[in-house]
């Protein structure tokens, strides 16, 4: 956009995780609270992506490529906030969604995917629809600005 300072995260090898917001601040000295954040996505390096880029916001970040790893490792990190991606093998994002259902997990889950945006739409509608209220959703590519949006 003209006249914005933003870099687009792009979903290919050799991401660059540095961008400015709009006013010119950069992540790294953003000012939020600190959240403790659980990103979920069988892409080992888009996951580690967002773990740079929440953790360079001041957040606490664990990544897992293994989405059944969090049926173990849930109650060690204490999320606040996950990132879960919808399309993974064998236990995808609304399996993970309806996993912290159960579990009574009252923080925020974004639902992330680089496929059609309309399966986030629908992701956000079957979890608003159990009565999970606080869904967003992310769509790759994104703007670290929206990763910080959804984080404020």
């Amino acid at each position: 956009m003209p006249g914005r300072s933003h870099e687009f995260v792009a979903l290919v090898w050799g991401w660059q995780a540095s961008a400015c917001f709009e006013n010119g601040q950069t992540y790294e000295n953003a000012i939020m609270t600190a959240q403790s954040i659980l990103i979920v996505d069988d892409d080992v390096q888009f996951g580690r992506l967002v773990k740079r880029i929440v953790s360079r916001m001041g957040h606490t970040a664990e990544q897992i490529s293994r989405p059944r790893d969090i049926i173990d490792r849930y109650d060690t990190i204490a999320p606040d906030t996950i990132f879960v991606d919808i399309f993974m093998l064998d236990f995808d994002g609304i399996d993970v969604a309806n996993w912290l259902s159960k579990r009574k997990f009252n923080g925020k889950i974004v639902f992330m995917t680089g496929r059609d945006s309309s399966y986030l739409e629908r992701a956000r509608k079957v979890m608003e629809d159990g009565g999970d209220a606080n869904v967003a959703t992310l769509e790759k590519p994104f703007r670290v600005n929206e990763v910080r949006d959804l984080l404020t």
